[in-house]
């Protein structure tokens, strides 16, 4: 830009620069839910992690060396908390220990020591411009939990990062536990989630070959409607442990075949609704495997490749 300018008279060179000044102060002050890196929601986001830091402190002010620390994020809108935690590794700075390993719960390795915690979804801004968030540390087994300072977090907030743990226990081997973690959990609120509890437990009973057991959750348990069900798979689907054993089992569970074309079909079509393109590329090769030459699934690889 400037060796363009350089060719420009001086009096045109200025105003360009005096409009570029303009816009540059106008969209500093850009407040727009839909445009995540403005430097107002940058300078939110720094805020909010200073907020979870003295969170965190307050119930831990120090942690395990080495430990596991599995943190499920509640939706944080643009402040991207999940990123900062997970991608950033934010916790390695709070206690200046790079021993400390954040993952989701539903990706535990069975390393110990753990924690698990949940910060509960942004539910709205305080009058000093900080997002009012609680940090939960839940104990999974007894679903016994303690909280930051803020409100106290619904029975939900519970029984999310429990679920994904038990998940991620069953990953790492221990069918027994997950299980029962699940079964702790259908004996709390919401009673509609009851029925997705016991398909995890069937998942998790799959995976560790107890067909039997699993065969007699499955066939107690009530169906959720197609669109119900098809929105849990994808959701399953995208939060993967670290087992594709466990993963795999999520279609019978669920009572969805990867072998009927309409199944596969109407989870590719959400999976590229939902702009989830890798998997939604992923679904059309099997697709195509199924229905050689189907046309959907040719444009979707097409577009995808």
């Amino acid at each position: 830009m400037g060796t363009l300018l350089s060719r420009l008279p001086i009096g045109a060179a200025a105003g360009v620069l005096a409009l570029f000044l303009l816009f540059g102060v106008k969209c500093r002050g850009l407040d727009s839910p839909q445009v995540a890196f403005s430097e107002r929601n940058m300078q939110m986001g720094g805020r909010a992690v200073r907020f979870l830091e003295d969170r965190f402190k307050e119930l831990r002010p120090r942690m395990p060396r080495g430990a596991e620390l599995l943190i499920s994020v509640g939706q944080s809108g643009t402040l991207g908390i999940f990123q900062t935690i997970h991608d950033g590794k934010a916790p390695r700075v709070w206690y200046h220990d790079p021993t400390l390993n954040p993952l989701p719960p539903e990706q535990r390795t069975g390393h110990t020591p753990w924690l698990l915690f949940r910060t509960t979804p942004v539910a709205e801004i305080d009058p000093d411009g900080l997002p009012v968030m609680t940090v939960v540390e839940i104990d999974p087994d007894s679903l016994t939990y303690r909280w930051s300072e803020a409100a106290e977090p619904f029975p939900e907030e519970i029984s999310r990062p429990a679920r994904s743990f038990a998940r991620g226990t069953a990953a790492c081997g221990d069918i027994g536990r997950a299980v029962r973690i699940l079964q702790k959990i259908q004996m709390r609120p919401p009673e509609a989630l009851h029925a997705y509890d016991r398909r995890l437990a069937a998942m998790a009973l799959l995976s560790g070959g107890r067909e039997a057991e699993a065969n007699e959750i499955l066939e107690s348990t009530p169906a959720y409607t197609r669109t119900e069900t098809l929105s849990m798979v994808k959701k399953l689907v995208l939060e993967p442990t670290n087992r594709a054993r466990v993963d795999s089992c999520v279609y019978r569970a669920f009572g969805v075949s990867l072998q009927n074309p309409e199944d596969v079909r109407d989870l590719l079509r959400m999976f590229w609704r939902d702009g989830e393109r890798r998997e939604a590329a992923r679904f059309a090769t099997r697709l195509q495997a199924l229905v050689p030459g189907d046309n959907e699934s040719a444009a979707i690889l097409r577009a995808t490749r």
